[in-house]
Formats: structure tokens, sequence, C-alpha cells
């Protein structure tokens, strides 16, 4: 039996870890809120709402970013069989590249999905609300 190699983030050691080795999820969350606000600061992405929440269950953690508020998120393309279907723009796909590179730089992963084995330090999911922003 073989295992996924572990691959780490660029930033995974830059939290302190408790006294056990680990570093609570809320931790983590917070640098990515750091990251995203300096990431804003720069310009690299739009000047937008964005929500970081975490969430603790047997087995593990998540931390969930939600983009809010962004201009033509989605687009409205030709279905091959007929019809219509909505997708994120190529610019709100820029940013959730983006978004999910914050992320991914504090995590681990050497999971390996053909033998349904996850190995993450915690499960990162980056969404945008693309419903038009109510007026003001």
């Amino acid at each position: 039996m073989s295992y996924a190699t572990r691959t780490y983030g660029s930033k995974y050691n830059d939290l302190s870890k408790d006294a056990h080795g680990w570093v609570d999820t809320t931790v983590i969350a917070k640098a990515i809120r750091a990251d995203i606000k300096a990431a804003v600061k720069a310009g690299d992405i739009p000047c937008v709402k964005y929500s970081v929440r975490t969430r603790k269950f047997a087995g593990g953690s998540a931390i969930d970013v939600e983009v809010i508020g962004l201009p033509n998120a989605r687009i409205e393309r030709e279905h091959p069989y007929g019809g219509t279907v909505f997708a994120y723009s190529d610019e709100t796909n820029i940013v959730v590249k983006k978004l999910e590179a914050i992320v991914a730089a504090y995590n681990h992963d050497g999971s390996d999905s053909m033998t349904d084995y996850f190995d993450v330090r915690f499960y990162g999911h980056v969404s945008v609300d693309w419903r038009e922003p109510v007026p003001a």
C-alpha cells in the first residue's frame, strides 16, 4: 500500500503551535483574514467583503472563505444541449484561485483520493456569493 506524499503550504510553520504541536483552526483563520486584507491593500484582489469562518466537527475542521458583493461574479453561457447555465466569470475565477492559494499556504495535504485516504490539516473551501448586490 502506498500513500501520497504529504505536501506543505508555504506558511504551514509560520504559526505558533500549542503544547500538543497543533495550531487551532481559529488561529489559522485569523492569519488568512490578515493575508486577504494585505492582498486587498496590494490590489491583488478587489475590495469587496470577504467572510472567513471556521467549522469544527468529528474528524476535523474546516475554513470557509466566501466572497460577497463581487461585481459581475457570474456570467450566463449557452449549454451545449440547449438552454443557458450560469458560471463564474473569468475575473471571478482569478479571485477564487488567489484565495485558494492563500488558504492552501497554511495547509498540508497527503491525501490519496484513489484509496479514499484524506490527510489534511483542515478542509478549506472558497465560494462566491454571485447574487447581484442589493442597491443601497
